[in-house]
């Protein structure tokens, strides 16, 4: 009896990591695609003329930012 109580558990168990790494994969797959977006966006504004130097350098630092977290998922 306790060895089918155990089985059951664990069972339990086991379909509820498969469903956290599932949640987890399609977080990651979100923000994967959010990141893409914002680098996008960032990339853009860096391509505008006369852009001040301040605000460029800044916008290059995001951009290497965005790229660093991508890489890390």
């Amino acid at each position: 009896m306790q060895l089918r109580q155990n089985n059951k558990r664990l069972r339990t168990r086991y379909l509820q990591v498969e469903t956290e790494i599932g949640e987890l994969q399609e977080a990651k797959r979100t923000a994967r695609a959010d990141l893409r977006r914002a680098d996008d966006v960032v990339d853009g504004l860096l391509a505008m003329q006369g852009l001040p130097l301040h605000i460029f350098n800044g916008l290059s630092e995001v951009s290497e930012i965005l790229r660093s977290i991508q890489t890390k998922l």
